[in-house]
């Protein structure tokens, strides 16, 4: 039985790593800054579970936008590609915080 490609190869990567980087970037902060967690999800995770449960969490909703970038874009390819694009974007942001927090704290 042959499976179809994924749709978004070039996207899809970008989404993981970026991800992958939000866990460990939230672990650094909560580690060696003494930091807290804003999303109120994900901290109810961590204080429950611990960054194991977080990862799991994390990763977890990967595979849901994943799918739902699969399921979608083969309905409506653009509509897809959007949303694996808005994915992207939205991790940017954790990212992009916690570097500037950890850029910050390291001057201070």
């Amino acid at each position: 039985m042959a499976r179809e490609p994924v749709l978004y190869p070039r996207i899809y990567p970008w989404y993981v790593v970026l991800a992958t980087l939000d866990v460990l970037l939230t672990w650094l902060i909560l580690t060696s800054f003494h930091g807290i967690e804003l999303n109120p999800i994900a901290a109810g995770v961590i204080h429950s579970g611990g960054m194991p449960a977080a990862t799991f969490y994390k990763f977890a909703t990967v595979m849901f936008v994943l799918w739902s970038c699969e399921y979608i874009g083969r309905r409506r390819l653009l509509a897809g590609r959007r949303l694996a694009f808005y994915a992207v974007v939205a991790n940017c942001v954790p990212v992009t915080a916690s570097m500037a927090q950890i850029a910050i704290a390291g001057h201070s």
